[in-house]
């Protein structure tokens, strides 16, 4: 890496630190000395760049790190990874025709699976979905022993809700590799989506099997378990899935309305407490559990969580129909008649808008 000879006797120790210390902020201040030494060589240069760069992206500073990845391009603009890491930080940071430009540009260097599965995400968030399946059928010519690349092509197709496809291809990847728990996880929720729920339980039991630290497959197992009315079941799934995640909010949300499905409303309203402080902005927590609040009698307190629900999803229907029930039993009249009619309006199919507006015509 070095132009001359060491000048410094620490330049050892930066060489060493810029490229592999545990700490970025070590990493980044090596990085920095050598990059002012003047002691490298142009290609060494873009490497300290690189790596002070990857550093930036680690702690989320990614405009330092765009800059440095520039300066990196600018010196050796041949160097593939150097566009594959700048793309993968515009990709972060949803500058979605950027980190387009960088993929391709590295697949114009040298073609490589896991660069085309890059490319195709892109090209699914610009909603370019032929070209999207076109980079992930690449990957896998390139390289058809490649178990990954099934899996990131089935994840892709079920999206699209091409379901018979997407099995297909984790069973494929599962052919190849009997233990790529990814794959047993997303064929299981594949299944979970489709109701054959006995299936999907047999997916997760293998994918927690070969993962036991894996808490998305315990959650996915609580969802099947509970739409199987297997409550306890689901209790215990959902809460290792806390256990291993516990600032997961989604994980915390499903305990709570396993707890409310079981008519444990105390344990439920601790949880649904727990989801809205870990993310106050969903509105589904706020709603669930102002129906929990409904059902145990406390209308004034529903009322604020579904209020507080509109607010976040003005369009939220249930939540308005909701409110209204509870400002109905508390003989309320005419704010219940507003929220029966703003439900009515946003969905005029609904028919407990219709039925709920009747049932206040005649109190009146």
């Amino acid at each position: 890496m070095l132009a001359t000879l060491p000048a410094r006797a620490d330049l050892e120790s930066d060489l060493r630190d810029c490229a592999r210390h545990r700490s970025p902020l070590i990493g980044i201040a090596a990085c920095t000395r050598l990059i002012a030494s003047g002691d490298l060589t142009i290609s060494s240069e873009a490497v300290a760049h690189s790596n002070r760069g990857t550093r930036y992206q680690r702690l989320g500073r990614f405009q330092k790190a765009l800059a440095d990845l520039d300066r990196a391009i600018a010196l050796k603009s041949d160097f593939q990874p150097l566009y594959v890491k700048r793309g993968d930080i515009r990709a972060a940071l949803a500058q979605n025709k950027g980190a387009l430009a960088d993929y391709t540009k590295a697949l114009k260097i040298k073609r490589h699976p896991a660069i085309y599965i890059r490319r195709a995400q892109i090209y699914a968030r610009l909603g370019q979905t032929g070209n999207s399946i076109g980079d992930h059928n690449r990957a896998i010519q390139l390289d058809p022993k490649r178990a990954h690349s099934y899996v990131e092509r089935g994840i892709a197709v079920a999206k699209l809700r091409w379901n018979r496809r997407a099995v297909a291809d984790f069973s494929k990847a599962i052919a190849l590799n009997p233990r790529s728990y990814f794959a047993y996880l997303n064929r299981g929720l594949v299944y979970l989506g489709r109701k054959r729920y006995l299936t999907a339980i047999a997916d997760f039991d293998r994918a927690a099997a070969i993962n036991p630290e894996l808490p998305h497959a315990f959650f996915s197992r609580a969802r099947a378990h509970a739409a199987k009315k297997k409550y306890r079941l689901a209790l215990i799934d959902s809460s290792r899935a806390m256990r291993l995640q516990p600032k997961n909010a989604a994980y915390v949300f499903r305990r709570a309305d396993i707890h409310r499905r079981m008519g444990k409303f105390g344990p439920a309203i601790y949880d649904y407490n727990q989801a809205i402080a870990l993310n106050p902005k969903v509105a589904a927590y706020h709603h669930d559990r102002g129906a929990v609040f409904g059902q145990i009698g406390r209308h004034q307190k529903a009322i604020a969580d579904f209020t507080r629900a509109i607010e976040i999803a003005p369009k939220f229907t249930n939540a308005y129909i909701n409110r209204a029930r509870a400002h109905e039993a508390l003989k309320e009249i005419a704010a219940a008649r507003r929220d029966f009619t703003a439900a009515r309006a946003l969905a005029p199919a609904d028919k407990r808008a219709h039925a709920g507006l009747r049932r206040l015509r005649r109190q009146r």
